[in-house]
């Protein structure tokens, strides 16, 4: 009797012991019996995700649980079903990570900057992708999308420049894949995602309308791009960074034009089509190589650093409905000698024309206000 009773203490201690150190490890938050992981404590390079914690099921990891860790490898268990918003970002040594068909939901930049992460296998069940869950994985090379997947968010593998291919299984009801490797939505009318490691030029289906968010960032080696006419519109850092991208020409069908759309780029002149209302935040900032712009008089407003940077930028004439030009809209063009602004201009944003060394005079409307000061080498008329 006395040897069980003290076999039974050893056994007790034992599990506080262990209970202790895993809630060490852990914290999290627990519901109806189900955990959430919300952050990894420990210093294991190597990690096996519990599926349990003090008798609640491990069913989710949550936001931020392992932003920053020094990861090499991990498994997640069986129970759980979805991964939050930025659980494993800036994991920069994560080299493996075993995701079990159990997963229904990857979260927004889930896997950020995870940059040694060479091969991921989404599960056979994951449902969601959410916005730039792979964003900056430098060394993925290719990606398999399952036939499960009904939601894909913005740039899902945005800035991963080893990608070649995306494939999606052809079952898929929602998404599709051309001979390209290119990601669409099944139907062919929108362009979510182009493998950043293609080279060369590319032709976009006819049937597209729409260029999604980050489709193109960051595409280096494109060099070519033709965009087919029915397009209406172009998202958000669209075409940032493409370097490679000497020219491009937008169809008259376009009507909206996000912000950062052509940030970056190398070309020299574009036409931006009648109909497009509005120029977005840094949509053609550091457009060095810019010399020749065409807008048209159906834009009102010109977004913060909207040219900023397009250095060699000589003159620019901005619409006669144009009623707002945003803070540094024109910041560190130094070439820029002259610039006509209409009567329509109600405000002018802080810092809008500094750092341009070459402009000596700019007229402006009576009524418009201007935020801050001018530069003191600017002569302001006012008219």
């Amino acid at each position: 009797m006395r040897n069980l009773i003290l076999a039974t203490l050893l056994l007790a201690s034992t599990y506080q012991t262990a209970v202790g150190e895993q809630t060490r490890e852990w914290e999290y938050t627990t519901e109806n019996n189900r955990a959430t992981i919300t952050r990894y404590k420990a210093p294991g390079e190597r990690v096996t995700i519990p599926d349990a914690l003090n008798g609640n099921i491990v069913s989710s990891i949550g936001e931020n649980a392992f932003s920053g860790c020094i990861l090499t490898s991990v498994i997640i268990p069986d129970s759980v079903k979805s991964i939050g918003d930025y659980a494993f970002e800036g994991c920069n040594s994560l080299t493996n990570i075993i995701i079990p068909n159990s997963v229904t939901n990857i979260g927004n930049k889930a896997f950020k900057n995870c940059i040694r992460l060479t091969y991921i296998t989404i599960p056979k069940n994951v449902k969601s992708i959410g916005n730039y869950a792979f964003e900056w994985c430098t060394k993925l090379t290719n990606i398999t999308i399952p036939s499960s997947v009904t939601s894909i968010g913005d740039g899902p593998l945005t800035i991963c420049t080893s990608l070649t291919n995306i494939v999606v299984e052809a079952s898929n009801q929602y998404y599709c894949n051309d001979t390209y490797g290119v990601l669409l939505n099944k139907d062919k009318t929108t362009l979510i995602q182009y493998p950043p490691k293609k080279d060369g030029a590319y032709i976009i289906p006819d049937s597209v309308t729409s260029i999604g968010s980050n489709a193109f960032a960051c595409c280096t080696r494109l060099t070519d791009i033709t965009i087919p006419n029915g397009v209406t519109s172009i998202g958000d850092a669209a075409f940032v960074s493409c370097t490679s991208l000497t020219s491009i020409k937008i169809p008259s069908g376009v009507r909206s034009i996000g912000s950062s759309a052509f940030c970056n780029c190398q070309f020299s002149k574009i036409a931006i089509p009648d109909g497009v209302t509005n120029i977005g935040n840094s949509t053609f900032k550091d457009c060095k190589n810019l010399t020749n712009i065409t807008i048209p008089n159906s834009v009102t407003t010109v977004g913060d650093f909207a040219f900023a940077g397009c250095g060699i930028m000589t003159n620019i004439t901005i619409p006669i409905n144009v009623i707002s030009i945003g803070r540094y809209a024109f910041g560190g063009c130094t070439s820029l000698a002259s610039i006509t602004i209409p009567d329509s201009v109600k405000s002018i944003g802080e810092d809008a024309f500094a750092y341009c060394a070459s402009l000596k005079s700019i007229t402006i409307p009576t009524g418009t206000s201007i935020k801050g000061e001018l530069p003191s080498h600017i002569k302001v008329i006012r008219k």
